[in-house]
């Protein structure tokens, strides 16, 4: 299993460093959003979302709402817009989406 791969000792016991997983292009859910990219989340999206924005190159935001720039407080903002390449507004949220009805 460790052939390979890094192996380090820590506490006298020999561990196994696996990668971390990386992916290609995040698509990700958010409930409020910036021109800049800066993300806010509603619920649970904030527990998966941040952290795919930070495992992409590439990341593209579906938003509920698109503020001007200005209009998310800094405290606010959970994912910065630096991890953002593209917002896309939705209109409106289709039956797909009913898991995110308040």
């Amino acid at each position: 299993m460790a052939e390979g791969k890094q192996v380090v000792e820590m506490h006298g016991k020999r561990l196994l460093v696996e990668s971390a997983l990386r992916a290609d292009v995040a698509l990700i859910h958010a409930d409020r959003a910036d021109p800049f990219g800066n993300l806010t989340y509603a619920a649970t999206a904030r527990n998966f979302n941040p952290l795919m924005a930070m495992a992409a190159p590439m990341v593209i935001a579906e938003v509920e709402t698109l503020g001007p720039l200005g209009s998310l407080s800094p405290e606010a903002v959970e994912t910065p817009g630096a991890f953002v390449d593209h917002v896309a507004e939705l209109s409106e949220l289709s039956e797909d989406y009913g898991i995110v009805r308040r």
